[in-house]
């Protein structure tokens, strides 16, 4: 599985309705990408992470 993938697959979810599940899925990302991505690629995932979970309270 590549990061591309786990994104991909998160935010499937999300536009689904199934976020809690899409989370994960999104921290998978984010780990994989380190240092193979560009930081601007990883902070962006940061951000949707961070709006995903504002949008669930």
């Amino acid at each position: 599985e590549s990061f591309w993938n786990f994104e991909l697959k998160a935010r499937l979810l999300h536009r689904a309705g199934r976020t809690p599940e899409a989370l994960p899925l999104l921290d998978s990302a984010m780990a994989l990408a380190e240092g193979k991505a560009p930081k601007e690629y990883v902070d962006g995932l940061v951000t949707t992470k961070k709006e995903w979970v504002e949008a669930g309270k």
